[in-house]
């Protein structure tokens, strides 16, 4: 088994793939994308959003040739619009659709609060840590 790296560009597909896998039967993307052809394109597209994001501005890992990846967002740093819109967030509602961007972008407001509130951090192997907030000390980066 490989152990963890910083992502490169060669397994970045592979890492892609490997995000749309672990949300394609998560209950908002049931929602969002009924399709399961159509889900998974467009979780493909969502996916490689945070991960270019992380690779400029934050911190991807991953393990086995990109089957399993972490990204991480510097404490104090924030997805701004531009950095997300230079991460290829903009062509998202062309590949995805508009109504089905729209329904992604209301369920993700919701979602983060919660996220802000309660992070889970799963790391391999290792049970779950259930943490406070996302700078607590238990959920930083190993």
């Amino acid at each position: 088994m490989a152990g963890i790296a910083l992502l490169t560009r060669e397994v970045m597909d592979t890492a892609t793939t490997t995000l749309e896998r672990a949300f394609s039967t998560d209950p908002m993307f049931t929602w969002i994308f009924p399709d399961p052809a159509q889900r998974s394109r467009a979780l493909r597209r969502l996916n490689r959003v945070p991960l270019e994001f992380g690779l400029r501005y934050g911190h991807v890992t991953q393990s086995d040739n990109g089957k399993a990846v972490a990204v991480w967002v510097t404490p104090g740093r924030t997805m701004t619009l531009a950095g997300m819109a230079r991460s290829g967030m903009l062509g998202v509602p062309f590949h995805t659709g508009f109504r089905a961007f729209g329904k992604f972008m209301g369920a993700n407001d919701v979602m983060g609060r919660i996220h802000k509130k309660y992070v889970i951090s799963r790391p391999a192997r290792n049970g779950i840590r259930l943490c406070t907030s996302v700078t607590a000390s238990s959920c930083s980066r190993p």
